[in-house]
């Protein structure tokens, strides 16, 4: 899983567009099937056929209960993984050997320099730790919740005045922050999920100010097992459907998760 020379998600400018592995900047990412603010996004269209999916490598920053989690949900869909966290490589030995051939651990900015997108999977403390310079150009999906008795008090967030997603791109300018994956239980994410089309197929909300990016990152929760629905910008990371508090409800579908974001 060497680094590639140019990888599709590395964007050198801020303003350059984002690519998953075979999919460019013009055309649909996907057919959109249920509406929210921003509108859903789906993926169901050209990743129908599981044989048709184009395999990206998956970088995770932080690789307990909810990385893990989802680096086995992206194995099972073909991806490769690159696992990394604040302890070191040789912590991880024992997982990516249950991993397989698919999965190697590496330090934090190793995994963001290899990786087509990066999943952050820590705490919301940590941020400060966080590799910039590797991060660079990269869309980086927000799965962190920030809670106070572990992290320490943070007034912005207790008021509404930002989120975590939204510190995080004031961290990360030359990043693409999404937010989405913090509103589901690590075990949830092994025993919800389904293939594209599965009747009451489990919706997880995202957010974020490029809709390119949540293309790709809805494609990569349809990979996962899950529906995407749009919830609008960033700052829609500060609603409801995003509070640690509250993220843990009872599931929905992309219909019901819409209309209870309008």
């Amino acid at each position: 899983m060497p680094p590639s020379s140019h990888s599709p998600l590395r964007r050198p400018h801020p303003a350059a567009p984002a690519t998953w592995p075979g999919h460019g900047t013009g055309g649909d990412a996907g057919h959109t099937s249920h509406e929210a603010q921003a509108g859903s996004v789906s993926c169901a269209g050209d990743f129908e056929h599981r044989q048709e999916r184009l395999m990206a490598v998956i970088g995770f920053i932080g690789s307990g209960l909810v990385g893990s989690a989802v680096a086995r949900r992206a194995l099972a869909a073909g991806h490769q993984v690159v696992m990394s966290n604040s302890r070191g490589t040789r912590s991880l030995a024992r997982l990516v050997r249950e991993f397989g051939p698919a999965a190697r651990a590496a330090t934090p900015g190793e995994a963001a320099t290899v990786a087509d997108l990066v999943v952050l999977a820590i705490p919301y403390g940590k941020f400060p730790r966080l590799p910039r310079d590797e991060l660079t150009g990269r869309i980086v999906l927000d799965a962190c919740n920030y809670l106070p008795y572990r992290d320490g008090r943070d007034r912005a967030i207790d008021e509404g005045r930002t989120s975590t997603a939204e510190v995080l791109a004031q961290r990360l300018p030359y990043s693409t922050i999404v937010k989405g994956l913090n509103t589901i239980a690590a075990g949830q994410i092994l025993a919800d999920a389904t293939p594209p089309g599965t009747p009451n197929r489990r919706a997880i909300p995202i957010a974020g100010d490029d809709i390119i990016a949540k293309q790709i990152v809805a494609r990569f929760i349809d990979d996962l097992g899950f529906d995407a629905v749009d919830a609008g910008p960033l700052s829609g990371g500060r609603g409801p459907h995003f509070d640690p508090r509250t993220a843990w409800q009872p599931p929905l579908t992309a219909p019901a998760l819409a209309a209870a974001l309008t």
